[in-house]
């Protein structure tokens, strides 16, 4: 359990460090395409850390 806990907390260090910077640096206006941008990172890095779990590995498909 407390290795679940750390390990959200760790994979959480990134999306956390590029929203302050995102919101100080260039502050809440911005054009569409910029919220887009920003909404496509998030759900890029969701599906980076969503992978794993989706994914099985077998026999069949390891590469050795």
């Amino acid at each position: 359990m407390k290795k679940n806990i750390l390990w959200g907390i760790l994979n959480s260090i990134f999306l956390i460090v590029f929203n302050v910077l995102f919101f100080v640096l260039g502050g809440t206006e911005h054009n569409l395409s910029v919220w887009m941008s920003y909404g496509f990172i998030h759900f890029a890095y969701f599906m980076l850390l969503f992978t794993p779990i989706i994914t099985r590995e077998s026999k069949k498909t390891r590469q050795y």
